[in-house]
Formats: structure tokens, C-alpha cells, sequence
């Protein structure tokens, strides 16, 4: 059902490793990405991880998750490669799966899950230094858009925001709260 994944996916974490050198064998020596940057990619990697997981899960109870597992598997491998091939140390995976709602309720959760990562990914994208890996975060953060789009669809609500700008939200914040909604 939201199988638009193949190019815009592509492109976005083909540009997130080239911004970073590529695979893990090249040097962790990245001139201008910051220590700063790796920690704020390690911020939309763990946010990532628990999208991959409740979307994994989602995809058992609903096939029409399954896209969305697939592409937020996706950009965990790209991140998790672009963290190392900056030198740095890609945060895991939560160690508990996340718990989920009766299957008629997850595309709400999804909804509130996908806002709160765009949210999150608007507070992170302000703060990066490297012109590259910005342009592979905001890649990324179209799709999670796109995300919103389709779950606004999927949970029944009106496609059209209701605010003409989107917010930020700190990322630890942010993902402290689905944590919650996924514990």
C-alpha cells in the first residue's frame, strides 16, 4: 500500500553515506563532521531502531506496515554505516520489543509515532554541521512526511495539517514519549 520506497530512499541514504565516505572500511577521519554531528545522526538512530522495531511488529499483525518496516530498516542501516564511517559508535536497538494496541488502533499509534519523528528530525536537522549530512537528513525526513501523509490517511484523519509549519521537538523528548507509548 505505501510502496513508493525504491528511488527517494535510495537517494537519501546513498547521500547520507556519501556525505560520511561511504562503507566502514574508508577512514573515520571525516573532515567537517563533528563530534556533534555523529551524536545527533546517533539521536535519529535510536529513533529509527524503535520505528524499525514497532514497524516489524506492526507488519506482523497488518501486512499494510510492511512497507514502512522495510524503509525504517532501511534507514537504520544507512545511519548505523554513516555513524561508523564517521568514526563514531552507532547507538543499538532496545533491547525489549515494543508493545502494541489492538490491531485496529496501530495506525493511530503509527500516526502519533511518525509525528513525533518528524518533530524530532526538524530539532536534528537544525543542528548539523556538515553540509552533506544535512542534505541526507532532510532526505530522510521527507519520507517520514510522507509517512504522516500516508498514516493520516490509514488512521482516518484529515490529510491537510492543521498548522502551517512544522515544529520542533527536542529528539530525546521526543522519543522518550513513544517510548512510553510503546512500553
Amino acid at each position: 500500500m505505501l510502496g513508493r520506497r525504491s528511488l527517494l530512499l535510495a537517494s537519501g541514504a546513498g547521500a547520507l553515506l556519501a556525505a560520511c565516505g561511504g562503507d566502514s572500511a574508508s577512514s573515520p577521519a571525516r573532515p567537517g563532521v563533528t563530534r556533534a554531528d555523529i551524536a545527533l545522526l546517533n539521536e535519529l538512530l535510536a529513533f529509527e531502531h524503535l520505528e524499525a522495531a514497532f514497524y516489524r511488529a506492526a507488519a506482523e499483525q497488518d501486512e499494510r506496515f510492511a512497507d514502512l518496516a522495510a524503509q525504517e530498516a532501511a534507514h537504520v542501516a544507512a545511519l548505523t554505516r554513516a555513524v561508523r564511517g564517521a568514526g563514531g559508535r552507532p547507538v543499538g536497538a532496545p533491547a525489549t520489543a515494543p508493545r502494541l494496541p489492538v490491531r485496529d488502533d496501530i495506525p493511530a499509534l503509527a500516526l502519533r509515532v511518525e509525528e513525533r519523528r518528524a518533530a524530532a528530525s526538524l530539532a536534528v536537522v537544525s543542528k548539523l554541521d556538515n553540509a552533506g549530512l544535512l542534505a541526507a537528513a532532510l532526505s530522510m525526513h521527507a519520507v517520514e512526511a510522507r509517512h504522516v501523509i500516508a498514516l493520516r490517511d490509514l488512521a482516518g484523519v484529515a490529510l491537510a495539517p492543521t498548522e502551517p509549519f512544522g515544529a520542533p521537538l527536542a529528539a530525546a523528548a521526543a522519543l522518550a514519549e513513544v517510548r512510553a507509548w510503546l512500553a
